[in-house]
């Protein structure tokens, strides 16, 4: 709640049904013909169809976080943090994913929404013997790697986050809450 963000409501599920057996190009078409606003990733069909839900509701949201909280990030080394997703990896493998990933992938379909992530469509890339096992772990702490770049560049572009060391962070913490 640092910034007292505001969900919308919750959806109807029939009308969710509904809109999911559409077409993402039928959905597009329904939002133009009712003036609603696409969302930004309009290629994005769950986002299309949250976007028909809301019907143009703004969601709300402190331009500031809320007063007295403390926000800070952990910076870590960029090669302890490389390090610290290969090693992750290593131990996603070493526990059955592709075994996991199969059972999902024959339950619920490879194209369904859920089996969008990272690591999925790389499984299924192995499974059809397009890459090797090597090789499906090489790309997917790549893919990682890159999400959390990502991920990291969002955050530091938010200008209450302190970012500090871990030991600077629980110094920096102790000193703020002693103060309250």
């Amino acid at each position: 709640m640092i910034f007292d963000y505001q969900f919308s409501s919750p959806s109807d599920l029939v009308r969710r049904q509904e809109l999911e057996a559409l077409s993402l190009q039928e959905l597009q078409k329904y939002c133009i013909e009712n003036n609603i606003i696409l969302p930004e990733n309009s290629k994005n069909k769950r986002y299309v169809i949250r976007a028909i839900e809301r019907q143009n509701t703004l969601l709300k949201r402190r331009s500031e976080p809320v007063s007295k909280s403390i926000i800070v990030g952990i910076a870590t080394n960029r090669e302890i943090l490389r390090q610290r997703i290969k090693d992750r990896a290593e131990q996603i493998f070493d526990d059955n994913v592709v075994e996991e990933a199969t059972m999902l992938g024959e339950k619920y379909g490879w194209d369904s929404e859920a089996m969008t992530g990272n690591i999925y469509p790389l499984i299924r890339q192995y499974l059809g013997k397009e890459i090797t096992f090597e090789q499906m772990k090489e790309k997917f702490a790549i893919a990682d790697w890159r999400l959390a770049k990502r991920q990291l560049t969002w955050l530091r572009r938010n200008p209450y986050i302190q970012w500090l060391g871990l030991d600077e962070a629980k110094a920096y913490l102790n000193q703020r809450l002693a103060k309250n």
